[in-house]
């Protein structure tokens, strides 16, 4: 209820703001191919950050050496 009056609003304005992350996330529209003055979206949309990380961890043969701190793992190169 902070940015909302009450649950009604709350409930018209959360399904319409997902699905435009959902369709900005890189999923159905690949970043490339989006408009220029939408890709704000797409970095700002949780569901990119999942989904990077669900096709890095299927698709890739990266390995993390437990060993390292998480701020010297560099995922740049794949």
């Amino acid at each position: 209820t902070t940015m909302m009056s009450n649950i009604m609003a709350a409930n018209i304005i959360v399904p319409a703001t997902m699905m435009v992350l959902l369709l900005f996330c890189g999923f159905f529209i690949p970043q490339d191919h989006m408009p220029y003055y939408f890709i704000w979206i797409y970095y700002i949309s949780p569901l990119q950050y999942a989904i990077q990380g669900a096709m890095i961890n299927q698709f890739t043969d990266y390995e993390v050496d437990p060993s390292l701190p998480s701020s010297l793992i560099d995922l740049s190169s794949l």
